[in-house]
C-alpha cells in the first residue's frame, strides 16, 4: 500500500507554519511501515504538475487535508486524481471535512471522509481494513453513504514526532515568522482540545479534538524543542497550545524543565486573557517566552457576550498590565464586524486599544467558518453574503451583510483601529515614560528585525507588511 498526503494549498507562498496535522499522520504511517509521500500543495504551480507527480508516485490512497479556506483547492485535487488514477481512494480530512462530511461526499471524486483526529483512522485505511470496521469515517460504497461511529481521542504522548523531514522545511524556515518570533522559526503542537464556547470556533474544534484539553507530557514537549533547535537551528518556536495556562502546574513544569536544561530559545503561545497571572508569567519569562497571543476580539462587552467568550473587558485590561509587568509582549487579536457591531462598539474597541496599549494587534473582519455556531446564526438571519463556501478564502470584510454596519464601514473601522495602534506604537519613542515602560517591547522588535537581516528579502517583506498593516484586509464587493 502506498499513500500520498497533500496539504490542500495550491500555487502560493507558504508561511513559516508547518501543516503539523498531516505531518503527524505521515509519521504514524511511516512508523507502521506504510510507504508514505507527503506534499505541500502550495508548491504545485498547476494541476498538470500535480498529475505528473501523481503518475510518478502511483499511490493507492490520496489523503487531502483541508480547512474551510482550502475547499476549492481540495476538490480540484480530488478531480485531478480521479482523472489520472480512477482506482485510487481519495480521502478528505481536517477541520472542514470533520464538519461538512456529508456535503463533501456529494462530490463523486471523494470516496472517504475522516472526521475527528486522523492518525489512527488513516492508519486503518492504509492497512486495508474493511471500511465498515473503521471508526471515525463516513464513506460512499456502491452509491450508499455510511457514517461509522466516532473514534475515541488519541493519547498525544504515544505518537512519533511529525514527519517534518518529508516536507520542504528549508522553505518554511526561510520565510519571515510572525512578529515577534525571531528568524528562523517553526511551531510545535503541545496540546489539543479547548473548553471554550466561542461561537466562531465551536462546535468545530470540539468535534475535532474534544472539550477537554489534552496536553503532552511536558518533558516530551521539551525534548521536541531541543530536537527543533538541534535539527533546524531555530531561534523561535510557536508553542501551539490552545490554552496553556489552563493547567498552571503543566506550564510551570514545562518552564522549569526548559530552565533546568539551559535551553535558549524564544517562545510564543496563544492564551485566554482570564488565565493570565503574574507568578506564572514571571516563570514563563525566565524560560524564554516573549509573547502571548490573547483572544481579545472586541472592546465591547456586548460583543464579547454574543461571542460567548466568557471574559470581561476588565480581565483584558488586567492581562495587558501583567504582560507589561513581566516583559512578555501581549497581542490583542481583534475581530471587527460581528453581528451586533455598531459605530459605538467600534469606539469601545478603539478605547480599549488606547487604554490597554497592547504590544501588538492582529486585525480581521469577522468571518463565519462553515459548521460553527456563528455561521449557523448568520445563515438563519440572512447575514451571509454568499452561501458558496468556496468564497471563504480569507478574513476579509464583506463575508457578512450586517443590518447595523455596511462593508465600507467595517473596512474603515479596521483601518481606524490599525491607525490607532500605529500611532500608539510611535508615541513610545516620543514619550520617555511610555518608552521606559515599553522598553522590553522595543528590544523584542529590534531583535526580530536583526535576525531577519540574514535574509534581506524577508526583512524588507516584514517591514512592508507592518508599514502597510491594515491593508492586508480586503474589501469584498
Amino acid at each position: 500500500m502506498k499513500v500520498l498526503l497533500i496539504y490542500a494549498r495550491f500555487n502560493q507562498e507558504v508561511s513559516y507554519r508547518v501543516p503539523l496535522g498531516i505531518a503527524y499522520i505521515a509519521a504514524v504511517l511511516r512508523e507502521n511501515k506504510i510507504d508514505t509521500v507527503l506534499r505541500e500543495g502550495a508548491l504545485y504551480r498547476s494541476l498538470e504538475n500535480y498529475k505528473k507527480d501523481l503518475l510518478k508516485i502511483k499511490p493507492d490512497i490520496v489523503g487531502i487535508s483541508l480547512s474551510s479556506f482550502l475547499v476549492e483547492n481540495a476538490f480540484n485535487y480530488a478531480k485531478a486524481t480521479k482523472e489520472v488514477m480512477p482506482k485510487a481512494m481519495v480521502v478528505f480530512g481536517g477541520p472542514h471535512a470533520s464538519i461538512m462530511m456529508g456535503e463533501i461526499l456529494k462530490d463523486k471524486n471523494v470516496d472517504v471522509v475522516v472526521y475527528g483526529e486522523g492518525e489512527e483512522t488513516f492508519l486503518d485505511l492504509a492497512k486495508g481494513k474493511s471500511l465498515k470496521d473503521i471508526p471515525g469515517i463516513i464513506y460512499r460504497e456502491n452509491g450508499k453513504v455510511t457514517e461509522n461511529k466516532p473514534r475515541p481521542f488519541i493519547d498525544l504522548n504515544k505518537r512519533p514526532l511529525p514527519a517534518r523531514d518529508l516536507l520542504p522545511m528549508k522553505l518554511y524556515l526561510s520565510t519571515k515568522p510572525t512578529m515577534p518570533l525571531p528568524y528562523p522559526a517553526t511551531d510545535l503542537e503541545a496540546s489539543r482540545g479547548c473548553f471554550g464556547n466561542c461561537i466562531y470556533c465551536q462546535p468545530v474544534l470540539r468535534k475535532m479534538f474534544g472539550m477537554k484539553i489534552r496536553q503532552r507530557d511536558y518533558k516530551n514537549v521539551v525534548d521536541e524543542i531541543e530536537y527543533l533547535i538541534k535539527t533546524y537551528k531555530v531561534k523561535g518556536i510557536n508553542l501551539g497550545n490552545d490554552e496553556p495556562l489552563v493547567n498552571k502546574y503543566w506550564v510551570r513544569n514545562l518552564c522549569d524543565e526548559i530552565i533546568r536544561r539551559g535551553i535558549k530559545v524564544k517562545l510564543i503561545s496563544p492564551n485566554r486573557v482570564d488565565l493570565v497571572d503574574l507568578e506564572t508569567m514571571k516563570k514563563m519569562k525566565r524560560a524564554g517566552f516573549i509573547h502571548l497571543s490573547l483572544g481579545v476580539e472586541s472592546g465591547s462587552q456586548k460583543i464579547l457576550d454574543f461571542m460567548k467568550k466568557g471574559i470581561r473587558v476588565e480581565q483584558i485590561y488586567n492581562a495587558f498590565k501583567i504582560c507589561d509587568k513581566t516583559g512578555i509582549a501581549g497581542r490583542a487579536n481583534l475581530m471587527v464586524g460581528t453581528p451586533g457591531e455598531t459605530k459605538e462598539t467600534i469606539k469601545e474597541t478603539i478605547r480599549l486599544v488606547k487604554k490597554s496599549q497592547p504590544a501588538f494587534i492582529y486585525l480581521s473582519a469577522t468571518t463565519p467558518t462553515p459548521g460553527t455556531e456563528l455561521y449557523e446564526y448568520c445563515k438563519k438571519n440572512n447575514m451571509l453574503a454568499s452561501d458558496n463556501i468556496c468564497s471563504y478564502k480569507a478574513f476579509d470584510a464583506g463575508h457578512l451583510k450586517l443590518p447595523t454596519m455596511t462593508t465600507d464601514e467595517i473596512y474603515n473601522a479596521i483601518q481606524k483601529i490599525s491607525k490607532t495602534y500605529k500611532l500608539l506604537l510611535l508615541s513610545y519613542f516620543f514619550n520617555p515614560v511610555r518608552f521606559w515602560r515599553k522598553k522590553y517591547l522595543i528590544k523584542i522588535i529590534l531583535y526580530y528585525y536583526w535576525t531577519l537581516l540574514k535574509n534581506p528579502k524577508q526583512f524588507f517583506k516584514a517591514l512592508s507588511y507592518y508599514f502597510k498593516y491594515g491593508k492586508h484586509i480586503k474589501k469584498l464587493k
